[in-house]
């Protein structure tokens, strides 16, 4: 009888489970994990943590562009003195290991504001202050409180965990199809571990999840986009451009999705067409993009990000590809041909500063249920549309590559250097909107228990790569 009841009781509640939305199930396995591994993974573990949480401060300064020719700021000595008190040393080593009681040490160390040095802060120096927003209203919470610096540190963390969540939970209950892909590709390991960090990418994965969502949504409606909507694609737009200039490119489906929209029901006709109004407004806000990432380009040009790197010269490097294009773009297909499988691995989630390597049935299940959702999650657009889509995905991937082959690449080298699967994951629903030819819910539906394995394993790995247990 006993076992019975249990039977019945486990039945029931994974009825219940199978009921619950797809919004529902990201908040939920997103807050369990995402506060997990913002609380397990050590201070600066994250790549580049260490400079965008000064990147932050240096904003809740007041300083948004930085000195000339410096990429630093004068913020409080505190900050070098928490870098080396906690886990200085860790990144590149994972046979050294996070002490705990350096941790609770490390609360001890007061912020004090008026005693203040002048910190580098490398490559993120030229970032825009707003994908900084959590960890900056974090830092200014944290001030205004007198918290010590570490405790801010953490609460930085949680906002921008906070902000990811809310962002992306609204994006997948926006979506008119391809929940359960956005579901699955924002669970991923490293989704998880940026968002739960003070790297902004959490912020920058949210927005464009966000921004495709509702760009999906209003390409299938048959009525034209309002006002408000206009001003809320403009400002995706723009957004996303002072994000990074390269994601600029991301806005440019909004040429292909709503020029290829269906014209009013009402008129009695599923014909695809525009009118000159949406042609109009659609340049206006791919030309917000385009000025505004100018824009910040031109007030950051004095910080060369290049000097952080030996043997870099993107203006000659730059002349070479135009002097030989042929050869450039098969240097770039021949890069990403070689590096195809370690950037999918880095997509899914090899975490820490890239030495910290999952299961490899976590790879194996997640490119199986990426495929899968994709696949099921069946979308109305036709064949034109999605072969679009899926040529500005990929012409957005080899964009990001001539980037890192012009600013981390040194001169004459044959293959890109400076690829991390992380810069990809913001066009990942590029590749849900080509896809998507059945549509199959039963199926999608358990996605989500699929998943908590998964995350299981990428937490045990996480805990055994920084404590010793």
């Amino acid at each position: 009888m006993l076992i019975k009841k249990i039977c019945g009781l486990f039945g029931s509640a994974l009825k219940l489970l199978r009921t619950l939305r797809p919004e529902a199930w990201f908040l939920l396995l997103g807050a369990l994990f995402g506060s997990a591994m913002a609380v397990v993974t050590p201070p600066f573990q994250v790549p580049d943590e260490a400079n965008h949480f000064n990147r932050a401060y240096s904003i809740s300064q007041g300083e948004i562009v930085l000195g000339k020719e410096t990429g630093g700021a004068f913020m409080p000595k505190s900050l070098h003195t928490l870098f080396f008190a906690v886990s200085e040393g860790l990144q590149f080593h994972p046979e050294r290991k996070q002490d705990p009681k350096r941790l609770i040490q490390a609360l001890r160390i007061p912020l004090r504001q008026k005693e203040k040095s002048y910190i580098l802060i490398g490559t993120v120096a030229s970032y825009s202050p707003v994908i900084y927003a959590p960890h900056v209203t974090a830092i200014l919470l944290g001030r205004f409180l007198n918290l010590p610096l570490l405790a801010t540190f953490y609460l930085a963390r949680l906002f921008s965990l906070l902000f990811w969540l809310l962002l992306t939970a609204a994006a997948i209950r926006v979506a008119p199809y391809g929940k359960s892909f956005l579901l699955t590709a924002s669970l991923m390991p490293m989704p998880l571990f940026l968002a739960a960090s003070c790297s902004p990418d959490g912020t920058i994965l949210g927005v464009s999840a966000l921004f495709f969502a509702f760009l999906f949504r209003l390409s299938l409606r048959p009525t034209p986009p309002s006002r408000g909507e206009w001003l809320l694609l403009a400002f995706f737009c723009g957004f996303l451009a002072l994000c990074k200039s390269l994601y600029t490119l991301l806005t440019a489906s909004l040429v292909v999705l709503l020029l290829s929209k269906p014209r009013d029901v009402s008129e009695g006709s599923r014909e695809r067409g525009f009118s000159a109004r949406t042609l109009r407004n659609i340049l206006l806000c791919l030309g917000l993009a385009l000025a505004l990432a100018c824009l910040w380009a031109w007030m950051n040009r004095h910080i060369p990000l290049y000097r952080y790197v030996p043997q870099i010269d993107p203006s000659l490097q730059l002349r070479l590809a135009l002097a030989a294009p042929l050869g450039t773009i098969a240097l770039l297909f021949s890069s990403l041909w070689e590096q195809g499988l370690g950037v999918f691995r880095q997509m899914v989630g090899v975490l820490g500063w890239v030495d910290t390597v999952l299961p490899m049935p976590v790879y194996i299940a997640y490119s199986l249920l990426l495929l899968g959702s994709a696949l099921l999650d069946g979308n109305p657009f036709p064949l034109a549309v999605r072969l679009t889509l899926a040529l500005l995905f990929i012409g957005t991937l080899l964009a990001v590559y001539f980037g890192l082959y012009l600013v981390w690449t040194p001169v004459g080298w044959g293959r890109v250097v400076g690829t991390q699967g992380r810069y990809f994951l913001p066009m990942l629903p590029l590749l849900g909107g080509a896809l998507g030819l059945f549509r199959c819910e039963r199926v999608c539906r358990w996605i989500p228990l699929l998943l908590i394995p998964l995350l299981l394993l990428a937490m045990k790995s996480l805990l055994f790569r920084y404590y010793a247990l």
